[in-house]
């Protein structure tokens, strides 16, 4: 698990990788003041989508399992073809 300006994230050695749903909720309820943003680029990001109710976007590698997913079960959220595209896309969000 990697700390640093609000960003968590779950690396692939982590045992938590399997149990992405039950992760984003706790995270959600920790910090409850702030949005939960998912980005996934793989079928090993499906078991988020158990926590729909909690994660405001989902970020999903276009052309993947993920994004395909989301497309299917009209989640919101957006692809990316590299991390650059969420950070501008974040960056727009928080200059309006």
């Amino acid at each position: 698990e990697m700390r640093g300006s609000g960003i968590i994230a779950v690396t692939p050695e982590s045992l938590l990788a399997t149990d992405k749903g039950s992760v984003l909720k706790y995270l959600a309820i920790k910090n409850d003041q702030e949005a939960t943003i998912f980005i996934g680029d793989g079928g090993t990001d499906l078991p988020s989508l158990d926590a729909h109710d909690v994660v405001a976007w989902y970020y999903a590698l276009e052309g993947s399992v993920f994004a395909k997913a989301l497309e299917t079960q009209r989640m919101p959220h957006s692809t990316y073809r590299n991390f650059h595209d969420i950070r501008l896309e974040l960056e727009e969000i928080k200059a309006s």
